[in-house]
């Protein structure tokens, strides 16, 4: 069974790229520049919500579309982020890319349920409104023909390669590295380090506090004073997401203050087209 793949095509040079990107803190990747533009690898476990927030710097910055692929060999998906709401779609019956999304992002059962509730949202893709927006949103995205993405929108149930529709759309150095990918030519490049892990043992030890404090005044104050019902529905949710928020920034500040370097390496590769313009 193929493991669960991730890369990211940005429409620009890698000189442009690796700024925002290190800006936003988010995550690491080995950076690759090809005639189209800048392939990104990530180089730990990044799920989809993730990987919309490290780009999201760039699209804003760049005014250009950036584009999320995802894949095993269950499922693939595409995901053009193309400003703070964005749809992607995906291949292999609608089971197949709901998982392929939760290993993306290694997700426990609750998120995954959530995950399966808002897909359920969104309707059936085989709705023709909602093909015409996937395939208006790809072809956009990636300059590609819109009958050459439509045909493939329309076969959605079926599994449908990565690295094959890339070709077909008429992007041949990202497919390339679709395939180099799988072939573990960049698993030297992994690193242990999880930024969501990171951001859970972060913020867990605060909220387990606020739970005790919360519990305390449940029991030592009568349920019915004004106090009490405040503090237990109103100030602590809001204490909850300025925890989380607080460790999530924090976390990827401190990615933004290690080297460059070290966070996003530039790996020139002579499977790749060379991209000029990236130098």
């Amino acid at each position: 069974m193929t493991e669960s793949r991730m890369l990211v095509w940005v429409p620009a040079p890698v000189r442009e790229v690796r700024p925002l990107l290190h800006a936003s803190g988010v995550s690491s990747a080995v950076v690759i520049p090809v005639e189209s533009g800048t392939v990104l690898v990530p180089r730990e476990r990044i799920g989809l919500s993730a990987a919309a927030q490290w780009v999201h710097r760039a699209v804003r910055q760049l005014g250009k579309a950036v584009v999320i692929i995802g894949w095993n060999d269950r499922a693939s998906m595409v995901y053009p982020i193309t400003g703070a709401v964005s749809q992607g779609w995906g291949w292999g019956g609608e089971a197949a890319v709901l998982r392929l999304m939760a290993e993306l992002g290694d997700m426990g059962a609750l998120k995954r349920v959530g995950l399966g509730l808002l897909s359920a949202v969104n309707g059936s893709p085989g709705r023709e409104r909602r093909q015409t927006q996937a395939t208006e949103r790809i072809a956009a995205a990636t300059g590609a023909d819109q009958e050459i993405v439509r045909r493939h929108v329309q076969t959605y149930e079926q599994h449908l390669a990565a690295d094959r529709f890339l070709d077909e759309i008429g992007k041949p150095d990202v497919a390339a590295l679709v395939r180099l990918t799988d072939a573990g030519r960049f698993d030297q490049w992994r690193t242990e380090r999880s930024m969501m892990l990171e951001w859970r043992r972060a913020y867990l030890p605060a909220l387990l506090l606020l739970f005790v404090v919360v519990i305390v005044v449940t029991v030592t104050v009568d349920p019915h004073a004004v106090f009490a019902w405040t503090l237990t529905y109103v100030v602590a949710p809001v204490l909850i997401l300025a925890v989380m928020l607080f460790a999530w920034r924090r976390a990827r500040y401190r990615t933004a203050r290690m080297p460059i370097d070290e966070v996003l390496p530039v790996l020139q590769l002579p499977e790749a087209s060379d991209n000029q313009s990236a130098k």
